[in-house]
């Protein structure tokens, strides 16, 4: 239930109110958004208006199977739309840009202007007065820096482009990036220079000085150069005669024509070549030294032209003779030294290549699944092996392990998990399913709430009492039609799973046949009948267990398991046993709870020690018994936590690394 335009997925907002600076980042998992709640209980979230927001007030929604984040609170009438665009943790970078600056500014006692650009959110200005330098944050690239402003002094963020030519005039450029800290977002400054990894650093180890910004690495970069440091921008020179042109220019681009070509860059070296010729063709008493380094710059550029073909002819002749490893390094080589001017022979084997790759890494994968079927197998025939052996010499019984008692299920928190269940359901089904259908749905809900009792947060009371408004209008549409009578009321019972469920099943009927007399009246005789015999029939004996499944079986039983938990986890959901039967039919047989264990068991043989089991989107569930996920961490050496609360937290934590582990599988 949010506004139109919302996509569910606003993680930053504003404190106080709508025309609010501060921002504020949402964490992501549940554990952290509950410490969140409560460390800012007094205070109101909104959707700024310097974030491109609609100015209303947000509130947080908390989930287990997905990432939490802000939300609209619903509209009444539902005519408002937000059209903000920028929803994700970078959307309020800017405002926290100008945070820092006004903090380091304090600190310096140093007073400058700091001012939002258009569009809202790309650019922050850092203006120190009319006579020093300012500084321009562009965050992102719908502004393009302008380098030969000596006013102001452009600093990129990471998704910002420079090329190599920028790089060798300026000798280096400053970059901006931002960390995110608990639930706020801390920024860095690095300096990149030309064949130079990044260096990133601190706000406060920084400082602006009447030649621009500087960092750390400035220094390192100028003490390295062998020409004097630029004055904070690279200028062309003035036209006033050739002798000054070439004292300005032709010493600088000599320099860049030798570095160009140590650091074998071809853009580059071409660039001062054509800036020394421009220069030329008096170059005064460095004539003789620059006409040299000029042959010595045209002799490098045919041999990388000759490299250039030669490496495209090894790729194709890789590819040809199916070298992955060769095909690999000779790829990375092109793209790094031969990614521009290529010939359309050239694209072509690029592209050739880069199909074979992907082929083979698509090949390569398989076989790792193949693999690990193959070991899931082998596992499994281990397991049916040992529990032969153990039915061929039986043990004594006073040897036997005592399995420890059921641990019993809270009838509140299997409320809530029912609550939470049919929240869901009703978000997705509610505006394809009957009338009769959401009645039902609603009048379980009602009575679900009352037995989860506080357990029901405010947030899921406040969508049930939409829903429930919703049903209470229906069955006042419905009144004067004849509606078929509900299944409780016939004497038949509801298919439902779960504790919570055959309670909330009860108290549903009995509310309607309370409110609706005369449709309880109209029931036929043998359905009140079968509705009194039933107690007989609940004393019968429960049906004895399923039996044991071969270990081939077990195996197919496995891996057909497997394929439907990572579909949840890449579907960033939940899952059941009860799920898994309607999901794979005939391919997951009832099963006896010997065989449960040893089903998983299999599911988890190609699960790395260092990564969730697949089984959390089980155990996280809760209509199991948690005795069988102990049981299976036992197993499989996991540790975990011996008190149900607590192992439940556990595998709800599981569920979450293994959601951000499959986002990319």
């Amino acid at each position: 239930m949010s506004l139109p335009g919302d996509k569910r997925r606003i993680q930053t907002a504003v404190l106080g109110s709508a025309e609010s600076d501060e921002p504020l980042l949402l964490p992501l998992e549940a554990i952290e958004l509950d410490a969140f709640r409560r460390q800012h209980a007094a205070d109101t979230f909104w959707c700024g208006l310097l974030l491109g927001g609609c100015g209303t007030q947000l509130t947080t929604k908390l989930y287990t199977d997905r990432v939490c984040h802000f939300a609209h609170f619903p509209d009444p009438t539902g005519l408002h739309v937000c059209e903000r665009r920028a929803r994700d943790v970078t959307s309020a970078d800017h405002l926290y840009a100008k945070s820092a600056a006004a903090a380091w500014l304090k600190a310096r006692r140093q007073r400058a202007s700091i001012s939002y650009g258009t569009p809202l959110g790309s650019t922050v200005d850092i203006l120190w007065g009319r006579q020093a330098r300012g500084l321009r944050l562009h965050l992102d690239s719908e502004v393009p820096p302008v380098w030969d402003d000596e006013a102001v002094e452009p600093v990129l963020g990471v998704s910002v482009p420079v090329d190599d030519e920028t790089l060798v005039h300026r000798w280096y450029v400053h970059r901006v990036g931002f960390d995110t800290v608990g639930t706020a977002r801390r920024v860095r400054i690095g300096t990149q220079a030309f064949a130079r990894e990044t260096e990133w650093f601190g706000l406060d180890e920084c400082s602006m000085t009447p030649d621009g910004f500087r960092t750390p690495a400035v220094e390192r970069i100028i003490a390295a150069r062998r020409t004097h440091a630029p004055q904070g921008v690279w200028r062309p020179p003035a036209p006033q005669g050739q002798q000054t042109q070439s004292a300005h220019r032709v010493h600088p681009a000599l320099r860049r024509l030798e570095a160009a070509m140590e650091f074998g860059s071809r853009v580059a070296v071409q660039s001062a070549c054509r800036d020394l010729e421009a220069a030329g063709p008096d170059w005064g008493p460095a004539t003789e030294e620059i006409t040299t380094v000029l042959d010595q710059a045209q002799s490098w550029l045919v041999e990388h032209h000759r490299e250039r073909e030669e490496m495209f002819g090894q790729l194709r002749q890789a590819v040809r003779d199916s070298d992955w490893e060769a095909a690999r390094a000779l790829l990375n080589w092109v793209d790094a030294h031969a990614a521009r001017d290529r010939t359309p022979e050239h694209h072509v084997i690029a592209t050739q290549a880069e199909a074979y790759l992907q082929d083979q890494g698509r090949q390569e994968r398989w076989a790792r699944e193949a693999e690990a079927r193959e070991a899931a197998a082998k596992n499994a025939r281990r397991s049916s092996a040992r529990n032969a052996s153990r039915e061929r010499s039986p043990v004594p019984r006073s040897a036997r392990s005592v399995s420890p008692p059921p641990t019993a299920v809270d009838p509140a928190e299997a409320a809530h998990q029912r609550v939470r269940h049919i929240l869901g359901d009703l978000r997705r089904l509610g505006t394809s399913m009957g009338p009769r259908t959401m009645l039902h749905m609603l009048d379980s809900l009602a009575t679900t709430m009352k037995s989860a009792g506080a357990r029901v947060t405010p947030a899921q009371r406040e969508e049930a009492q939409l829903w429930l408004a919703r049903g209470r209008r229906l069955r006042g549409a419905t009144a004067g039609k004849t509606v078929a009578v509900p299944r409780k009321a016939a004497g038949v019972p509801t298919p439902r799973l779960g504790v919570e469920a055959g309670t909330a099943g009860r108290g549903a009927a009995t509310g309607r046949v309370t409110q609706g007399k005369g449709n309880a009246a109209s029931v036929p005789a043998k359905g009140r009948t079968a509705s009194a015999e039933r107690p007989e029939r609940s004393k019968k004996k429960t049906p004895a267990s399923p039996p044991r499944l071969p270990a081939r079986s077990i195996a197919s039983v496995a891996a057909a398991v497997a394929g439907a938990l990572k579909k949840a986890a890449r579907e960033r959901s939940t899952s059941s046993w009860s799920r898994l039967h309607r999901q794979l039919g005939s391919a997951l047989p009832d099963l006896h709870p010997d065989d449960r264990m040893e089903v998983l068991v299999c599911v988890e043989a190609g699960t790395a020690a260092e990564e969730p089991l697949l089984s959390s989107l089980l155990a996280a569930d809760g209509s199991s018994p948690p005795a069988l996920y102990q049981g299976l961490a036992r197993r499989l050496g996991r540790t975990i936590p011996a008190d149900t609360r607590e192992a439940r937290a556990h595998w709800q934590s599981e569920v979450l690394r293994l959601h951000q582990l499959f986002r990319y599988r």
